[in-house]
């Protein structure tokens, strides 16, 4: 009999799990009436992590064990980038919610394919998730109806994707432009009364406390380190207070087990960029790039 997904979370590896498909757009139905199938190829316990491969096969009813036994891995056909691809994901304890993954549910289990371990390397090579795309759950209900529809709906799921880029793009542009506003008037001081990572107080999926702490400190301290230099600081002054800060920030990234990735380095750049700007040395922006190859 299926199990519940409270025992399928901890499953081993060689477990298949049935899962009810999700959205691969924001317009996309939901729910989808359809449901797919994993198979876990690793869980390394002393790292609290899961590695599961979606097998291929696409269900109008949850599939039966017979249903998903033999199924191979699913490839991509979606994204050039990863065509042909197996579709596999790696989960950090962080990231790790069953509940994102809707009728989650434990059919059985069976020995691992030659394929199917191989997989599983590129998660488990060191001891770090450093460098891995460790992504959230609910990823591969939606990467799963979206290789259905590209075979069986691929102009409609087009058609979304065009939709939502739109709608990506003027929001971009939007915000590109309160953030140049915001700049005409940015002073050093102001900066130095400001919270610049206000928004990862949510602890996960953002770093602790601690680290926003120690950022926001390194941050405010090259402000005042800047405005010492007066009122019209020179060029090479300003470059190497934000190298100092870009080594700082990547110490305690180090310190903290490398937890700076997308959206903290965006917001660490966005910052970068209004202290370069406040010292009248926006043109340093243009370095930025070469100078946090660690993140």
């Amino acid at each position: 009999m299926p199990r519940s997904r409270e025992s399928a979370v901890d499953a081993d590896p060689g477990a298949i799990l049935s899962f009810a498909t999700g959205k691969p757009s924001a317009e996309s139905p939901n729910p989808t009436g359809r449901w797919g199938a994993l198979v876990v190829l690793a869980r390394p316990r002393e790292r609290k992590a899961v590695v599961v491969g979606v097998l291929c096969g696409v269900w109008n009813a949850p599939p039966t064990w017979e249903d998903v036994r033999e199924q191979p891995l699913l490839r991509h056909a979606t994204w050039p980038r990863n065509a042909n691809s197996r579709v596999v994901f790696g989960w950090d304890a962080i990231d790790l919610r069953p509940e994102e993954i809707p009728q989650l549910t434990l059919l059985g289990s069976r020995e691992l394919t030659e394929e199917e371990t191989k997989e599983t390397w590129w998660y488990l090579r060191t001891e770090s998730t450093s460098g891995t795309t460790w992504a959230p759950l609910n990823y591969v209900c939606g990467d799963v109806e979206r290789e259905w529809r590209w075979e069986h709906d691929r102009e409609a799921l087009l058609a979304e994707r065009e939709r939502e880029q739109a709608v990506r793009d003027a929001a971009g542009k939007a915000a590109r432009q309160r953030f140049e506003q915001r700049l005409k008037g940015l002073t050093l001081q102001t900066l130095l009364t400001e919270d610049p990572f206000a928004r990862w107080a949510e602890s996960p999926p953002f770093p602790d406390a601690a680290f926003r702490k120690a950022a926001t400190d390194a941050v405010h301290e090259t402000c005042a380190q800047i405005i010492v230099l007066g009122p019209k600081p020179r060029r090479p002054a300003v470059r190497s207070a934000l190298k100092d800060l870009v080594a700082r920030l990547t110490v305690l990234d180090a310190e903290a087990g490398e937890v700076i990735e997308t959206e903290e380095r965006e917001d660490i750049l966005v910052v970068m960029e209004e202290i370069a700007y406040a010292s009248g040395q926006r043109v340093l922006v243009e370095e930025f790039g070469d100078w946090i190859e660690a993140w």
